[in-house]
């Protein structure tokens, strides 16, 4: 590479750009691109990337999140069908400015109401994170312990009372 002229276009073409004489650079850039070696690819490389989309596409509508897709596209697709001819059975056709508005609401509407469920589940998650420290510690075991102790001596004292109510004749 030492006797090769690439390395001097090379700089040439780098000092022209750090100079700022841009028909100088242009020029150079292509010397340096026609200086560059053709790259082929090895032999088979072009059956191999097709078969290998060829099973990618294949596999495609395999996947659950495609088929989640196709049927939520299916459902708003019916469902505004129907609102349009609900609309024209009532007299009042709908234009594209209401169809859009619509459908902007209700994904609007969907994007709140799983802005919601990620919120309920982040509660659950660090409800059953906390649990789960508390659970694990020795503390945490005693308290638990001790809860279903003073749980299980409340309802014996509540089965006693009510035998001794009954005995009276109470009625309890």
């Amino acid at each position: 590479m030492s006797n090769s002229p690439f390395p001097r276009v090379v700089k040439a073409w780098l000092a022209a750009e750090s100079g700022g004489r841009e028909g100088d650079a242009e020029r150079l850039f292509r010397s340096v691109a026609a200086a560059l070696p053709e790259i082929a690819p090895p032999p088979g490389f072009s059956a191999r990337v097709m078969a290998a989309v060829a099973v990618d596409r294949a596999s495609l509508f395999t996947r659950s999140w495609a088929k989640a897709s196709v049927a939520a596209g299916l459902f708003w697709v019916a469902l505004l069908a129907w609102s349009i001819q609900l609309a024209a059975a009532l007299g009042r056709p709908l234009d594209a400015a209401d169809v859009v508005h619509g459908i902007a609401r209700a994904w609007v509407g969907l994007g709140l109401a799983l802005r919601e469920a990620a919120g309920v589940l982040s509660i659950v998650r660090s409800a059953s994170d906390a649990f789960r420290s508390v659970a694990l510690s020795p503390e945490g075991a005693l308290i638990c312990g001790a809860t279903v102790l003073l749980g299980a001596a409340s309802l014996l004292a509540l089965q006693r009372l009510l035998e001794n109510g009954s005995r009276r004749g109470m009625g309890l």
